[in-house]
């Protein structure tokens, strides 16, 4: 069951913040260079992490999987995180590619393409959380246009 989880993590908290820091849809992020590697390289720090946790290890073969799982998918969909990110909303940023970070450093496992992601979001989360101001001069009202 534990596994379980650990299969689901190696997409969703994977999937989800590349798309929103990547500004795609799923499609696209499989299928463009850039985007596809920090899928691949983010699924398989998951996997090594998941390693180290007992009863929570995928097996070699998870990443793969998923990328194939994926590749299916058409044009269009997009994982809420991207929506939240896009529409200026708080995400699950923090708790999706910050636990996974804070459980890196707990385990012992190196996380660098999840800090990149957290750390690249890490403003825009604030913003949209409100706990910071938005300064953005030469942008009509100094904010983004959400509508």
């Amino acid at each position: 069951m534990l596994a379980e989880i650990w299969r689901k993590a190696c997409m969703m908290c994977c999937m989800g913040p590349i798309c929103a820091l990547c500004r795609v849809d799923i499609y696209t992020l499989l299928h463009q260079p850039g985007p596809r590697s920090l899928m691949e390289k983010a699924s398989k720090e998951v996997a090594e992490l998941s390693r180290k946790i007992p009863g929570a290890y995928v097996g070699d073969e998870c990443v793969a999987e998923t990328l194939t799982y994926l590749e299916r998918i058409k044009v269009g969909p997009t994982p809420s995180t991207l929506r939240d990110i896009a529409c200026g909303r708080p995400s699950e940023i923090r708790e999706l590619t910050g636990a996974l970070c804070k459980l890196g450093k707990e385990f012992g496992v190196e996380m660098p393409t999840h800090e990149f992601i957290a750390s690249a979001l890490e403003a825009q989360e604030a913003l949209a959380r409100g706990e910071i101001a938005y300064h953005l001069e030469g942008v009509p009202g100094g904010k983004p246009f959400f509508s």
